[in-house]
């Protein structure tokens, strides 16, 4: 098994940044320096929920439609962060559709 620069071992690591969500992906993105793996699922992680969190701030501010489509938002966060951490913890990582695009290009790789 191999180990992210961090000293995880690389599946853990890959879980590590979507723990927090944005907030554990962007701690990974900064200090991991070897692990291409890692460092793609911490840009994923830190472009899909930051940019679900700026429209959640986005949605509140909406009357009527705002609630119902940040329950929508939230749902959707909660499922992508459960199965985008059991795909990463057995090492099949699941790219995102459009953001995994931005990811590639945020560090890079890949």
């Amino acid at each position: 098994m191999s180990h992210s620069s961090t000293g995880l071992p690389e599946n853990i690591a890959n879980v590590a940044c979507y723990v927090f969500g944005w907030l554990s992906g962007l701690v990974m993105l900064f200090s991991e320096k070897s692990s291409g793996a890692v460092k793609f699922h911490a840009a994923q992680s830190v472009v899909f929920f930051g940019t679900c969190s700026l429209l959640g701030m986005l949605l509140q501010i909406l009357p009527i439609i705002g609630p119902l489509a940040l329950r929508l938002v939230a749902f959707l966060m909660i499922a992508v962060w459960v199965i985008q951490i059991v795909t990463a913890f057995i090492g099949k990582p699941l790219r995102l559709p459009v953001v995994s695009g931005i990811a590639v290009l945020l560090i890079g790789y890949m």
